[in-house]
Formats: structure tokens, C-alpha cells, sequence
């Protein structure tokens, strides 16, 4: 609202200035000072805006940043009351300002008290999970205390054996064939199949083996999924557990954003969509928007969910190849013709017709 307020500045006060206004709404006119003050405080909130903003339109996994960006807005506000402490002999609402930041600085506190318990866990999990991370986040004594390195350790080490030591005990197989693996032809005469090639026997558990390995390079990999694609073969297991940690959304945002769509398709002059119609318009319209092209063979509504919603699994788990020609398969897969008058952006029209797309309703 004060970013809003700020760019129409100038239209605000033209519209206070005339006649018919001055009287009813003078009290609303603000001063050159005041405006400045406006804008010191777009520069303090800056930082909250622009994640909020980051958070809200990602499609990515961001689970394993949160417990780094709670610490990155703690950072920057103590900056900021830093600077408008020093500025407080000279400036008349700089006390005011450093007041305010004081008191974001207790809100935020009071949400990051909220990460404790099974919520504090997962955040921590997903962050050592993150090959570019792991504990290097609770190195910092200074933000975390001498404590929280050797605990979230720890708890991340007893979070895997209690539900994932047991497969690796059981000698659980998971072969993939790696991408410059010879499958067939001149190269396999007179060598081991892939898949019956002994695998190296460990004594120390895959967690503990990840902890101890450095960490790999953030600017030549900043996506912890293809991180993992690289470390599924050595850590097999350690792999499923980041599959089902990093999927964790770490906001509500998501949800929202589907609701907001079924609002716009769920209006009063469509009120007559079935449940399988409204399904395979949010489908059509969340595919779209992440760039899958619906052009090939249509199917029903109901193969069209069920590759929906495969997809949208496909698309918040962990992705692991497994055979080089998974990716062909996957095309195919995602190829769909519709007509090119769809249900998507569709303006309301006079009559309730809806527009025709070439599926079949079971």
C-alpha cells in the first residue's frame, strides 16, 4: 500500500488540491517531510517485500532457505535501526522509525519461534539436505549459539535411522544406469552387466558418509534436486529422504493461488461445471502456466487428471533419471491436443454456452 501510495505521489496530490476536495479530505494531505518518511520506510520493509515477492511466485522447492532467510531479515533490520540510530540527532522521525524496527523485529520473533518442535525439524532437515549447505549454516556461533550445530547433527542423523536406516540394512536395489553406461553393443562383450556389478559395502551410514563429504559448490550447482541426481548413486537412500523433504511447500502460497484460480472458474455464470470439468480446467490452465504445451492426442477428463496429477507429482518430488530414454517417454506423455478455443482466460459472454474442447466426459 505504501509502495502504491509512493508512485502515485504526484496524481494523489492534484486530486487533494482541488476545490471540491480540500475541505472533505485536506486532513489527508501529507507533507514533503512526511514523504520522506513514506520512503524511509519503503526502504526498511524493501527486504520483506522482495521475499515475500520471491516466495509467492517460485515454482521451485524452497523449504531448505527458510531457516537462512529468517537469519538474512534479522540481518537486515538490525542494519537498518544501525543506520537510523546514528541518524537520530539529526532526523525528528528517526526515533520513530528505530521504535518501529524494534517491533519487527519482535514480530519476526515470534514467527521464528514457531520453527521449533516438528516444524523447527523439517526446516532443519531440508537445510543439511541441501548438498550446498548441510551444517554450514550453524557454524555461525555468533547466530546460532555453540549448541545447534552438534543438536541439529544429531536430529538428523536419529530422523534417518529411525525412518530410513532400515531399507539400507535391508539391502534395499536401486539400480540406475548411469547416462555414459553402455547398454548394449561392442562396448558390453566381455563385461558384467551394470546391474550385476557388486555394490561398494559400507560400514558408516549413508547420513553420517553425507555429513562427513564437503559440500559442493553453490555457484556451480544452486539446485539441490540436480545436486541430488549427482549424489543418488553414492546415497541411494539418503536420496528418497531428500525426495520427501525438500517436496515440503514451505509456505501456504501454493494453495492460495489454486483457490484464486478455482474462484475465477467457479463464478455464478458457470455454475452449472461438474466436478471433472472444473478438475480439467485448473489442469489445463496450472500446466500452462509452467510451460507444458497441451498439443497431441486428447484424451478423457479422466486420463487428463490422472496425467495431471502424475505430473504435478513429478514436478514437486525429486526427480531421479531413471534410464536415458526416461525423457522420451516423459514428452509423450505430456503431449495433448486441445482446440484452440479452451477454457483458459475465456471472457464472459451474454449467453452461459461455455466454449468447446475436443474431450471426452466419462
Amino acid at each position: 500500500m505504501l509502495e502504491r501510495a509512493w508512485e502515485m505521489k504526484s496524481a494523489i496530490r492534484k486530486w487533494l488540491n482541488l476545490d471540491a476536495n480540500k475541505t472533505r479530505y485536506g486532513m489527508l494531505h501529507l507533507k514533503d517531510e512526511e514523504w520522506v518518511q513514506v520512503d524511509s520506510l519503503l526502504q526498511i520493509l524493501a527486504p520483506f517485500s522482495q521475499l515475500t515477492t520471491a516466495i509467492g511466485t517460485t515454482l521451485d522447492i524452497s523449504v531448505h532457505e527458510m531457516f537462512r532467510l529468517y537469519n538474512w531479515l534479522f540481518d537486515q533490520l538490525e542494519s537498518a535501526e544501525k543506520k537510523w540510530k546514528g541518524q537520530a540527532r539529526s532526523m525528528k522521525y528517526a526515533y520513530e522509525l528505530v521504535q518501529a524496527i524494534a517491533a519487527a523485529c519482535e514480530k519476526l520473533s515470534e514467527y521464528y519461534g514457531k520453527t521449533e518442535g516438528d516444524t523447527g525439524t523439517f526446516y532443519n532437515l531440508a537445510s543439511i539436505l541441501n548438498p550446498t549447505n548441510k551444517l554450514t549454516l550453524y557454524k555461525n556461533e555468533k547466530v546460532w549459539g555453540s549448541g545447534y550445530l552438534e543438536q541439529y547433527r544429531e536430529d538428523f542423523c536419529a530422523y534417518y535411522l529411525k525412518h530410513y536406516q532400515h531399507l539400507e540394512e535391508k539391502g534395499v536395489e536401486i539400480t540406475h544406469i548411469a547416462k555414459n553406461t553402455p547398454v548394449s553393443g561392442l562396448a558390453t562383450i566381455g563385461r558384467p552387466a551394470f546391474h550385476t556389478m557388486g555394490a561398494e559395502k559400507h560400514t558408516v551410514s549413508e547420513a553420517i558418509r553425507y555429513l562427513e563429504q564437503p559440500v559442493m559448490n553453490f555457484f556451480c550447482q544452486p539446485d539441490p534436486l540436480k545436486c541430488w541426481k549427482e549424489l543418488e548413486t553414492e546415497f541411494p537412500i539418503l536420496a528418497l529422504m531428500a525426495r520427501d523433504i525438500l517436496s515440503i511447500p514451505a509456505s501456504g502460497f501454493g494453495v492460495e493461488r489454486l483457490f484464486n484460480v478455482g474462484r475465477d472458474v467457479c463464478h455464478y455464470r458457470r455454475n452449472r461445471l461438474n466436478g471433472d470439468t472444473i478438475e480439467m480446467i485448473m489442469l489445463i490452465k496450472y500446466f500452462e502456466r509452467i510451460g507444458i504445451s497441451l498439443t497431441g492426442d486428447t484424451g478423457s477428463v479422466s486420463s487428463l487428471s490422472q496425467q495431471g496429477k502424475q505430473n504435478s507429482e513429478r514436478e514437486r518430488s525429486l526427480s531421479l533419471p531413471p534410464d536415458e530414454h526416461a525423457g522420451d517417454e516423459e514428452s509423450d506423455d505430456l503431449e495433448w491436443e486441445v482446440e484452440s478455443q479452451s477454457f483458459i482466460d475465456v471472457e464472459e459472454s451474454e449467453d452461459d454456452d461455455l466454449p468447446d474442447v475436443s474431450v471426452e466426459v466419462s
